[in-house]
């Protein structure tokens, strides 16, 4: 049995069209180690002659990398109207969810009837609210995809979970579709601990803010109190406001020196480094009225 790349290679001497024809009678007895590369190779060589097969191989093949390079072709050699169709079967029957992704975001790339496209939300939204996690998953990561506005409330509500993947996901998806609605629910994530999920939590918000995020986060340290909820904001929106390197940030830091939390402190001493090296020298006079008047307060 010759491999498919052999068959490849030999397209000079064999011609186009009887290469594809052997490497359809290959693929029904090869191993499905060889079957993505068959697929791969009738992608290269633009196979639009054999939509029944290549449609037979989307739907029932049980190798998920294997479907998805069927989809692949499809989506790349035949028509709108005749790719669409198994897609549109497979992302209303198919029970992975990784291969629903990737029907949509090729029924996405070919056009989406509107029709079709308003069924198809529905359904996410409805999945929003799945006891699975990775339903819940692959519909925010769909809900992006299509840059449904309408599902923002959807997806601030489906926050309130304690699985850390879904809310990235989540956040990442309300990120992509910039609805300001979003703000209020994703700046209390800056006080999380957990790194990538507060590394997705700032871009989300940097994306929805774009310049007025370092005024925003100014704004917030002012209205927080002494409570240690509002302290831990209060870090979360000083590592922000380091990363966004924006200068006007160093007087609202240097009045962080005098927070009620030492990690508050610590945290602001840090930024002030990164934004101005010499801030202490540069805002000397500022730093000694603040030491006079803790004096006198003691």
């Amino acid at each position: 049995m010759h491999s498919p790349d052999y068959l490849f290679n030999e397209i000079n001497r064999l011609g186009r069209k009887e290469v594809i024809e052997q490497l359809h009678k290959l693929y029904i007895i090869s191993e499905r180690s060889y079957r993505k590369r068959i697929l791969e190779i009738l992608n290269k060589l633009k196979d639009i002659d054999h939509f029944d097969l290549i449609e037979n191989y989307f739907i029932s093949e049980e190798d998920p990398d294997v479907r998805i390079e069927a989809a692949n072709l499809l989506a790349s050699n035949y028509k709108e109207t005749k790719a669409t169709r198994p897609l549109i079967w497979v992302l209303e029957n198919e029970p992975t969810n990784e291969i629903k992704y990737i029907a949509l975001k090729l029924l996405v790339e070919l056009g989406y009837r509107e029709e079709q496209l308003k069924k198809t939300v529905e359904i996410l939204k409805k999945d929003l609210r799945s006891q699975s996690d990775s339903v819940k998953i692959e519909a925010a990561k769909s809900l992006g995809l299509l840059e449904v506005k309408s599902a923002v409330k959807d997806l601030i509500e489906s926050l309130n979970t304690y699985n850390k993947r879904v809310r990235i996901q989540v956040i990442e998806t309300l990120g992509i579709l910039k609805d300001e609605r979003a703000i209020h629910v994703l700046i209390p994530f800056l006080s999380t601990t957990s790194q990538d999920l507060w590394t997705t939590n700032f871009n989300a918000l940097k994306n929805i803010l774009e310049e007025k995020f370092p005024l925003l986060l100014i704004q917030i340290l002012k209205e927080t109190d002494d409570s240690v909820g509002h302290g831990f904001i209060r870090l979360g929106i000083i590592k922000a406001l380091r990363k966004l390197n924006d200068k006007k940030a160093i007087l609202p830091l240097i009045d962080l020196l005098e927070d009620h939390y030492y990690w508050v402190r610590w945290e602001a001493v840090k930024a002030l480094d990164d934004l101005e090296p010499d801030w202490r020298k540069e805002y000397e006079n500022i730093l000694r009225e603040k030491s006079t008047i803790i004096k006198e307060q003691q």
